[in-house]
């Protein structure tokens, strides 16, 4: 599988004492995943605890109890015990498969056998990520489902909150674009989804996008899409962000970090909601409410 180069590369963490086993776990990954390296349950525990793993891929047998699987399942244990649960992919000698079955019991989401095949390391890392993905994207839906739509779940007591709000109710009946300024966790995707979910195209989609997550290179593709053989890994056509939020509102946070040529695609799309994709000749037309947000003051930038 090739990693889409749309998307960030997710990270995995190999865990074994073998330096030679890791250097070959590394090279087997990291053309697809960032690839962080332990040589024990401690050193991955820390790592787990200061980095964004997605994937764990670990032998059962760590010091300093090589003679069993303590170390190994105790490892299982901390990475599922993550919210949302890390997936483990558990690395194990032809006969031990008993150790094996037991660390899936555990949590583990699946084993293969030394020694190392690539590709069917590659083919389980792949499926666990998907599957990391997915409990990912389930927990904030539950997220997004518990809380009351609208306004009715912004609250509080201060003079300028109030404000903000009688600000915000007044303008979401409207198709005016807004601008959402402030400082990072002051709330401002809440804030625009209220505004969506409280205008009057709360039926249709609410699609946001972080601009400063993005690297520049790919960031027009990913606004705008791009066509089938636009560039080399270009293997089908890709919707971007402003056709899949077509009838409903496209939110741009942090549109501060938008580099001068990308701001200045983006002007158009303001003014006449039309734009071409990456590679593509036809122009493509869509009836979107965009609200934008930065943590900077723009009148400086």
């Amino acid at each position: 599988m090739t990693t889409n180069p749309l998307q960030p590369k997710g990270t995995v963490l190999v865990v074994d004492d073998d330096d030679t086993v890791r250097s070959g776990l590394y090279w087997a990954l990291t053309s697809d995943y960032q690839v962080l390296q332990a040589s024990s349950r401690d050193e991955a525990c820390a790592l787990i605890n200061d980095e964004d793993v997605d994937v764990v891929v670990s032998d059962l047998h760590l010091p300093p109890h090589v003679d069993d699987i303590v170390e190994g399942l105790a490892l299982i244990d901390v990475a599922r015990a993550q919210n949302p649960p890390l997936q483990v992919v558990v690395i194990t000698g032809s006969n031990a498969k008993r150790a094996a079955l037991e660390a899936v019991k555990r949590g583990a989401y699946g084993f293969f056998e030394k020694p190392l095949d690539p590709g069917e390391l590659l083919h389980f890392v792949n499926q666990a990520a998907r599957m990391r993905q997915l409990e990912i994207e389930n927990r904030r839906l539950r997220e997004e489902l518990s809380r009351p739509p609208g306004f009715t779940h912004l609250m509080g007591t201060s003079q300028a909150l109030e404000r903000v709000l009688k600000q915000a109710k007044s303008v979401a009946a409207t198709s005016a674009t807004v601008l959402l300024t402030g400082e990072n966790g002051t709330g401002k995707e809440m804030l625009a989804r209220a505004i969506h979910q409280e205008s009057p195209r709360t039926d249709g989609p609410f699609v946001a996008v972080s601009c400063a997550a993005l690297p520049e290179a790919l960031i027009e593709s990913e606004l705008f899409g791009h066509e089938k053989g636009a560039f080399t890994s270009a293997i089908q056509t890709h919707k971007g962000r402003f056709e899949l939020a077509d009838g409903g509102t496209l939110f741009l946070d942090e549109i501060g970090d938008l580099s001068a040529a990308v701001q200045v695609k983006l002007l158009r799309v303001l003014q006449e909601r039309e734009f071409e994709r990456v590679g593509g000749t036809k122009t493509l037309t869509v009836n979107i409410r965009l609200i934008a947000a930065t943590n900077r003051d723009l009148e400086k930038k």
